[in-house]
């Protein structure tokens, strides 16, 4: 086993935190309204342009923790959706693989 060390800037950790405390939400594809961590309200987040309405954005036109926040958001509905799609495919196959072992049950069971 590895230990790992995963460096985390603290704007990553804040947004980390608003996606953990249930603060993000989607409005529209790609468009977030991420609940400001003062309780204050809020702001909305384009990511197709990736930018925000708070200050901290605006004044250093990099990604703020809402930002973050939205991304973090955003891949966890993506790995979410993934493995409701695998978990579908799978019980399809489960309940096709079963139809074909009663078939051939039956086709035996006529056979004698």
């Amino acid at each position: 086993m590895y230990a790992h060390s995963i460096t985390t800037s603290p704007k990553q950790a804040k947004g980390n935190q608003l996606v953990h405390e249930g603060k993000v939400t989607r409005q529209s594809e790609r468009r977030y309204f991420v609940a400001s961590s003062t309780g204050n309200g809020g702001y909305v987040v384009d990511m197709r342009r990736r930018v925000c309405e708070c200050a901290d954005y605006r004044q250093h036109q990099e990604d703020c923790k809402h930002i973050l926040a939205a991304e973090v958001y955003e891949r966890l509905a993506t790995e979410q959706e993934a493995a409701r799609t695998a978990w579908q495919q799978e019980q399809t196959a489960r309940a096709e693989f079963r139809m074909r072992v009663n078939a051939r049950i039956t086709a035996n069971k006529a056979a004698f």
